[in-house]
């Protein structure tokens, strides 16, 4: 199904946020979309979603985010500019623990070589294993996406917290319990309660 989408949209040999742009036509941008609503959440994607990198065949050594909190490109971006191929992979300039560049002109500002020397000194030293580059789900114990587990931390994102424990009595009849349960949480549809929604009212009064 992934070839397919690659496929359909052209997405063979782009980066991984290329597909979350809201600038593209159609379906993908309210994909993206889904990026800020989650947000309000607690979920940033970027920090769920996350690269193991495996062989690093199919990452890309500049344009996706497979080290550190951004992309090599952003993160370097004089460096990025002396790059003869822009879109090569992990395996393509990591290679036994050493640096393998191609620039198409010599390193020549201090910026430049200042870039470059600190990758040569922190890169190699992110560990390449055996196996295909795979993503990862770190709301999952397992690593693997799955609904119930963005469905549970948004259902605790929207939990209020209670600075107080509330007694359940027996003898008390539930609807009440209930009442006063959901007052302490302010969470009566009071006329106030209402407009601070947003929901509009004839008269802010009680009738």
């Amino acid at each position: 199904w992934s070839k397919v989408i690659k496929g359909i949209h052209n997405l063979h040999g782009k980066p991984a946020q290329h597909i979350c742009k809201k600038t593209l036509p159609g379906v993908w941008s309210r994909v993206a979309g889904v990026q800020d609503e989650l947000k309000k959440f607690g979920i940033d994607i970027d920090e769920v979603i996350i690269k193991k990198i495996g062989s690093g065949d199919e990452t890309m050594f500049w344009l996706d985010k497979w080290i550190g909190g951004s992309t090599l490109k952003d993160s370097f971006s004089e460096a990025y500019k002396l790059e003869g191929h822009k879109h090569c992979k992990i395996s393509n300039r990591l290679k036994h623990g050493t640096m393998n560049w191609e620039w198409k002109s010599t390193p020549r500002t201090v910026d430049q070589i200042s870039e470059i020397n600190m990758l040569t000194t922190t890169v190699p030293d992110y560990q390449i294993i055996e196996g295909r580059d795979k993503w990862r789900c770190t709301l999952s114990s397992d690593g693997v996406f799955h609904v119930d587990a963005f469905r549970f931390k948004i259902d605790c994102w929207n939990i209020p917290s209670m600075e107080t424990h509330l007694r359940w009595i027996h003898v008390i009849p539930v609807n009440g319990t209930c009442s006063i349960w959901r007052a302490n949480l302010d969470r009566i549809p009071t006329a106030s309660a209402l407009l601070n929604l947003g929901i509009q009212l004839e008269s802010p009064l009680c009738t």
